[in-house]
């Protein structure tokens, strides 16, 4: 809604706020002016507010460290480089036996390979060693 018109400024009201402007626009486009002005300044509030949320979790709870290089090595060399499960030698990932999100950790006894299908089918639960091979 137009209020006033001052010094060539036109003062609009809306939503309890008062807002001018100096270039002669009709009322629907301050109206798209100001949703959209209050549209970015939502996503910007709720953009810090997550950002703020994150910095303040625990670091445990959202970085995860990496398994060192050594370890891989050594973990590779006892599972002979193979899956754990089914014995495959493609698509081999490093799998926690107990998931970190579940108390496990980066130690040798926790860490196994798994060739990808078998570790994609297993993500919901705990794995096991099963693989006999040679």
């Amino acid at each position: 809604m137009l209020i006033i018109i001052s010094n060539g400024r036109r003062y609009w009201q809306f939503q309890n706020r008062f807002y001018w402007e100096a270039e002669q626009l009709s009322p629907d486009e301050v109206y798209a002016l100001v949703v959209t002005r209050e549209q970015r300044k939502r996503q910007h509030i709720d953009r810090a507010q997550a950002t703020v949320a994150v910095s303040a979790a625990p670091r445990g709870a959202t970085v995860r460290q990496a398994i060192p290089d050594d370890l891989k090595q050594y973990i590779w060399t006892r599972d002979e480089g193979r899956c754990q499960a089914c014995g495959s030698t493609s698509e081999l990932q490093f799998d926690h036996i107990i998931p970190l999100k579940m108390g496990g950790s980066n130690n040798a006894e926790n860490l196994q390979i798994l060739c990808g299908p078998c570790n994609r089918s297993n993500s919901a639960g705990l794995t096991t060693r099963r693989y006999t091979g040679n």
